[in-house]
């Protein structure tokens, strides 16, 4: 039996994202972080993430090349 509390993966993901971005604008007013840095780690972090994801499927594409060979 499954016991659901109500809570819906949309919402973890939200209130993930929600508390990111709360801690992000305080780090911009509490402790003068200038906003151009704040918007080039963003940056630096999407490039990195879509790097991951690129070799994520290159990586997945060579195995199945691999498999498909034997």
């Amino acid at each position: 039996m499954k016991i659901s509390l109500g809570f819906k993966k949309r919402s973890v993901m939200i209130t993930s994202i929600l508390g990111c971005l709360a801690f992000v604008a305080s780090a911009i007013f509490a402790w003068d972080l200038p906003v151009e840095k704040a918007l080039n780690f963003l940056v630096l972090c999407l490039v990195l993430v879509l790097l991951i994801v690129v070799a994520s499927f290159i990586t997945v594409f060579v195995i199945k090349q691999v498999r498909r060979l034997f």
